[in-house]
């Protein structure tokens, strides 16, 4: 099973191909998020801001963008979002968003400046992860103190439309 840890988006995948195009080929598509955490757990509360539920990463590398199309719930009900943004370095895009974002190795959330919390989300192409993988992610949660406690298997909790 193929599966995607966000904050390694383009980093890690890209020592193992030959460029950044076949990279980028190789990402855009269909994908789900399967789990998230944070240091701010209540930003992934039923309500909270950060519960997205991701569908598709499309990277334009003629014109180093990326999109990113996902869900979130409103009241109850799925709205669907579109968010693009630039290449902001070799292997990093970035993408605005309610908050002032910047994807490093996580998702860091400022405002004014101020640092707020990370966030991980751990998105792949069918509804689970295999235990490497889920160690990996795990290690990432460590290495940004995140505890593991604050993990949600945010797939339990998508009944947002698919194109399955």
């Amino acid at each position: 099973m193929k599966t995607l840890l966000l904050p390694l988006l383009l980093g890690l995948a890209c020592a193992q191909l030959n460029t950044v195009d076949e990279l980028c080929f190789q990402l855009s598509g269909e994908w789900k998020t399967i789990y998230m955490t944070s240091t701010n757990p209540e930003k992934l509360s039923e309500t909270g801001p950060f519960r997205a539920f991701v569908r598709k990463f499309e990277f334009d590398v003629e014109h180093d963008t990326m999109t990113v199309n996902f869900f979130l719930k409103v009241n109850g009900e799925c709205v669907e979002y579109s968010v693009k943004g630039p290449k902001v370095q070799e292997n990093r895009y970035t993408t605005n968003c309610k908050y002032d974002c910047v994807t490093l190795n996580s998702t860091l959330v400022r405002s004014n400046g101020q640092f707020l919390f990370y966030a991980l989300w751990f998105s792949g192409r069918g509804n689970d992860v295999n235990a490497e993988d889920f160690e990996t992610f795990k290690g990432l949660n460590r290495e940004k103190n995140i505890p593991e406690e604050s993990m949600v298997k945010i797939i339990s909790f998508d009944t947002c439309p698919t194109s399955e």
